[in-house]
């Protein structure tokens, strides 16, 4: 996910995890991520439009913004982000 989003690497931390995620009709596909800390649910009407600045991630692959327990979510756009043609 980091080489994907143009984030960096400092190296292993023993927490990364593969995620499994449905792919569109293609089936299913895992993505590496530097560590998963909590699942959360969000209700669709607690959801907000990505930022028009966003530092860090390319805006492409952001679909929205959550919040949790005062927390800022930031939502992928998963179609986006396994979309090889983006590349």
């Amino acid at each position: 996910m980091n080489a994907r989003l143009g984030l960096s690497r400092d190296g292993s931390t023993g927490k990364e995890r593969i995620i499994v995620v449905k792919n569109g009709d293609d089936g299913y596909c895992g993505i590496l991520v530097d560590e998963v800390v909590q699942v959360v649910r969000i209700e669709d009407r607690l959801l907000e439009p990505p930022p028009t600045v966003l530092e860090g991630i390319d805006r492409d692959f952001v679909s929205g913004i959550g919040r949790y327990h005062g927390r800022m979510l930031i939502l992928l756009n998963m179609d986006k982000i396994l979309d090889i043609t983006l590349y």
